[in-house]
């Protein structure tokens, strides 16, 4: 701050801890000795800059830190402390756990005791700062540690609150397990507490040193939402705090593990995956910005439709970014959109690791990761995708992406200068793929859905001969994802001067199209995957309860994704409001039988150019409904995902259900001429020299003919949607 002069009668600022040599990261308060509080501004280093003093600041490695004090527009003279520090223990990297959330499984907590040197030598700080619950989330991390992991712990060192119950966030516990106590959100549980006010603490020397010199080798990072560390852990200008800064010694110096669920396990990345869907990012690409640190609060969303990214702790500090809840919640659109962005913007690989719940992805210092747990892990590599310019900015085209799909036992790694993957698979038996007369082609309208790509995959392309499977995404129809069919924007009203949101159906606005294919080195394995747990919700508890069911992993198969803008949909106008469904208690099965006996079957179809002008026509059965959760199923056009208030008590959301299926034997017309007839998997392959043609199907169903037209399609069609490459048939 060159304007400002220096005043000799201004006092220094005042270092609380004397300039000399240690053996041990110093965490340094800088403070104004009188009366008052001023700016102070300090420097690291000689050839370092100034920047304003929030807090306390970490010294790891011998250095000279400056500051002075501003009062008006002068400033004290420097204070200096040159602090030599010497450690004693050699340096080593530790572990890193990203685990994908809803974890109740033995072997994952058993495993990050067994990294941490078993019961005996295992201490953990459990860090709650993005949860809700943060008291009673860390107990519940507590519980399963001590009686999944094996930790055991001395209750003498826990000590009594003010209602004569052990307080596992006090400073003064000093046992194995202790909740730091750093949070946003007051805790219901808790009544005799407000952990809201926890929110400082990340900045506090005493916390920073209790976890500093606690001999603390393990810190688990809870779940919730994962913008609130960054509130809680980062300074206002984006440095970090002093209790972050230990986190991140205890795993770069001392050889621990740094762990994180959910949330947790998203900011571990560099890159942090922060809200957005699947769909939607496919659509309208991303949106990068930064947590504001001094001015979040949770109902910030400016990421609309699309992917929200922003810089997180990079503790996992190899070029990668995590996503979780990954199967479960259909996250592999918005993954592979944003490893595109960060390839694009970089220009260097990303490796995209989606973790599916219960189950972790486990790194090394050698950038091996294992995956322990119950499902699975995808790992995205980017290293020999294709892209393609955008139509429009923020949708990708691209080729070739590598993915990989890995459960217990899998190893992958990571080569940092080139960003590539490599696979070691557990399972000892290839698995041999058989064909099917029956097997779905394009029918999966819903490749984004809950849980939907697992069963997709393995039924109809891991344990098939076919060499690729198509899926697109018209809606997710999950009442808690981001995606939906509605697309929307905020629309200012000249008449009342007020911002509302303006629906657009996205099915008129384009889908999101993913093709899965295999090439020569793409290898399926099979085996069993085995993991212990006290059953869902916990219901068995305390009893274990062991699951083994039939596993398989996939190295090497192939990822093509476009922004597909040529797709007819049927008219669903005509829909009629038909009660599906009168008993709640109806297994889903039931449910979706009753929904395909009513079917009205209508076509819809879409055009996808192939090499050497080749295009493919696909047509496909379409139809929709809803449920309401209130004992109503009920056969309808789309419509808003509405909140209500249920009659049996809460409020609830309708969500939809769309089924599509391969329309086969369908008759094909070109230009007025037909041409023959789909194949079993819905597709027509033709080619035409024509520059516009006219594309009609029918079909005769239940004594109706059943009509679609796709008018004056204008070829070649490369500008509208993009060509894959290296299609076998």
């Amino acid at each position: 701050m060159k304007y400002l002069s220096i005043n000799s009668q201004i006092a220094k600022p005042v270092f609380d801890v004397e300039d000399g040599t240690y053996n041990k990261t110093q965490i340094v308060q800088i403070s104004f000795p009188g009366v008052g509080k001023f700016p102070i501004f300090y420097s690291t280093g000689f050839d370092i800059g100034f920047q304003k003093y929030w807090g306390p600041i970490t010294i790891k490695e011998t250095t000279t830190v400056r500051a002075y004090m501003v009062i008006g527009n002068q400033r004290s003279e420097e204070a200096k402390a040159e602090f030599v520090i010497e450690k004693n223990e050699t340096s080593q990297k530790g572990n890193v756990v990203v685990i994908g959330g809803a974890e109740h499984c033995k072997e994952i907590h058993k495993k990050i005791i067994d990294l941490a040197g078993g019961p005996e030598h295992a201490r953990i700080v459990f860090m709650p700062a993005s949860s809700a619950e943060p008291y009673e989330s860390g107990m519940d991390r507590f519980k399963r540690f001590s009686e999944l992991g094996g930790l055991e712990i001395d209750y003498n060192k826990v000590p009594d609150d003010d209602r004569g119950e052990k307080d596992f966030s006090s400073i003064l516990n000093e046992s194995k397990f202790w909740i730091l106590p750093g949070a946003l959100i007051d805790d219901q549980n808790r009544p005799n507490v407000d952990e809201s006010l926890w929110r400082t603490n990340g900045f506090k020397k005493e916390y920073a040193e209790k976890l500093r010199d606690g001999g603390y080798n393990t810190v688990f990072l809870s779940g919730g939402n994962q913008a609130r560390y960054m509130k809680c852990l980062y300074y206002p200008d984006g440095t970090e705090g002093p209790v972050l800064s230990i986190i991140r010694e205890i795993y770069e110096e001392k050889g621990g593990v740094i762990a994180g669920t959910s949330a947790g396990g998203a900011f571990l990345s560099r890159i942090m995956m922060l809200g957005g869907g699947s769909y939607g990012s496919m659509l309208d690409g991303v949106f990068y910005q930064d947590v504001i640190v001094h001015d979040y609060f949770d109902t910030y969303k400016p990421f609309k439709n699309r992917v929200w990214l922003g810089t997180g702790a990079g503790i996992l500090n190899c070029n990668t970014i995590t996503d979780t809840h990954f199967i479960a919640r259909g996250r592999i659109g918005r993954l592979i959109t944003a490893c595109l962005y960060l390839k694009k913007q970089t220009g260097k690989n990303t490796v995209g690791i989606g973790v599916d719940e219960d189950t972790s992805a486990i790194s090394y210092p050698d950038n091996w990761f294992e995956v322990v747990g119950a499902s699975s892990v995808l790992v995205i590599d980017t290293s020999e995708a294709v892209l393609e310019t955008a139509i429009e900015p923020g949708r990708f085209k691209a080729n070739d992406i590598r993915v990989h799909y890995l459960e217990a036992g899998d190893r992958f790694h990571i080569d940092e200068a080139s960003g590539s993957t490599s696979v070691e698979i557990s399972k000892e038996h290839r698995l041999h793929p058989v064909e099917k007369a029956d097997q779905n082609y394009c029918l999966c309208g819903d490749v984004f859905g809950r849980d939907r790509l697992k069963t997709w995959l393995y039924e109809n392309f891991i344990t098939s001969t076919a060499e690729d499977i198509v899926g697109f995404e018209i809606i997710d129809n999950l009442e808690d994802s981001s995606d939906s069919i509605f697309y929307y924007k905020d629309v200012d009203d000249e008449r009342s001067f007020v911002t509302f949101k303006k629906y657009y159906d996205l099915a008129k606005y384009g889908s999101a199209l993913v093709r899965f294919k295999k090439k020569e080195d793409t290898v399926n394995y099979q085996g069993f995957t085995s993991f212990h747990w006290w059953g869902e919700n916990d219901r068995n508890y305390p009893n274990l309860e062991e699951i083994s069911s039939p596993g398989y992993s996939t190295k090497n198969m192939y990822i093509d994704i476009m922004h597909l803008t040529l797709l007819n949909f049927p008219d669903l106008s005509d829909a009629y409001d038909m009660p599906l469904k009168s008993d709640y208690n109806d297994r889903p099965e039931v449910w979706q039988e009753m929904f395909r006996d009513n079917k009205r079957f209508r076509l819809g179809m879409t055009v996808i150019p192939l090499p050497d002008e080749t295009l493919e026509l696909q047509v496909f059965f379409f139809d929709y409904a809803y449920y309401d959760y209130d004992r109503n199923g009920r056969y309808s056009p789309p419509r808003l995902m509405e909140r209500f208030e249920s009659n049996y008590g809460g409020l609830k959301y309708d969500y939809d259900i769309i089924q599509i299926d391969e329309a086969r034997n369908v008759k094909v017309f070109i230009n007025d001429e037909e041409k023959g007839y789909t194949d079993v998997f819905g597709k027509f392959v033709f080619q035409t020299s024509d520059r516009f043609i006219n594309i009609k199907v029918e079909h005769e169903y239940i004594h109706r003919k059943v009509e679609l037209e796709m008018k004056n399609l204008m070829l070649p069609i490369s500008e509208a949607v993009m060509k894959f490459t290296d299609r076998s048939y």
